[in-house]
C-alpha cells in the first residue's frame, strides 16, 4: 500500500507531498527492518507454541507476552528515531523537508503496530490459518486503498499515512480477535 499511495500522491500534488511521504517511508523502512531482525528471535518459539500438543492458556499468555515484547521493542526503536529525526532532516537534508515531521509521526505508530502485527501474523500461520491470513490481509489492503482515496485529497501526505494507520490498526485488531477465537475454539474440542 506504501507505493500504491506514492502514486496517488504524485498524480494528484506533485512531487513535494510525494517527498514527504517518500521521505518519511525510507525511514520508516529502517524501523522495520530492525523489528523484523529483531523479532525474527521470537518465530522459532512461536512455532513451538503453536505445535501439535500445545494448551489453550499458555498460547494465550505467549501470545500476550510476545505481543508485549514487540510493541516494548518496537518503541525502543521508535522512541530514538523520532527524538533524532527532526534534528536529523534538518541537518542532512535540509529545511524544507521538516514538513515531513507530522508524517513520520503517524507512520511511527504504524511502526510500532507494525511489529505487533508480525507476532500475530506468526500466530496466524502457526495455527494454520494462511488462507484466511491472506484473505484479510487482502480485504485490509483495499480499505487502504479507498482510505487513500478519502484522505489523501483532504490531508495530503498525512492523509496517505493516516489510511495506512487506521487500516493496520484495524486488520491487527481483527486478527488478534481470530487467533483468540482459535485458541478457544481449541480449548473447547480438546476438553
Amino acid at each position: 500500500m506504501t507505493q500504491a499511495n506514492q502514486i496517488i500522491l504524485q498524480h494528484k500534488f506533485g512531487s513535494k507531498e510525494l517527498a514527504n511521504y517518500g521521505l518519511s517511508i525510507q525511514i520508516i523502512t529502517i524501523i522495520r527492518l530492525l523489528q523484523t531482525q529483531l523479532l525474527r528471535l521470537t518465530a522459532p518459539s512461536i512455532a513451538d507454541v503453536t505445535n501439535a500438543e500445545w494448551k489453550a492458556p499458555s498460547v494465550i499468555k505467549k501470545l500476550l507476552r510476545y505481543s508485549a515484547l514487540t510493541f516494548g521493542l518496537s518503541v525502543c526503536i521508535v522512541l530514538p528515531m523520532w527524538i533524532l529525526t527532526p534534528f536529523l532532516i534538518e541537518k542532512f537534508m535540509g529545511k524544507d523537508y521538516i514538513t515531513a515531521i507530522p508524517v513520520l509521526n503517524v507512520l511511527y505508530v504504524w511502526a510500532v503496530l507494525y511489529g505487533i502485527a508480525i507476532i500475530n501474523n506468526q500466530f496466524l500461520i502457526g495455527l494454520h490459518l494462511q488462507r484466511f491470513f491472506f484473505i484479510s490481509t487482502s480485504i485490509f489492503g483495499l480499505i487502504s486503498l479507498l482510505l487513500s482515496e478519502l484522505f489523501v485529497d483532504r490531508y495530503r501526505s498525512m492523509g496517505a499515512a493516516l489510511s495506512l494507520l487506521i487500516s493496520h490498526l484495524c486488520s491487527v485488531i481483527f486478527q488478534f480477535f481470530i487467533v483468540l477465537q482459535k485458541i478457544k475454539q481449541h480449548a473447547r474440542s480438546t476438553s
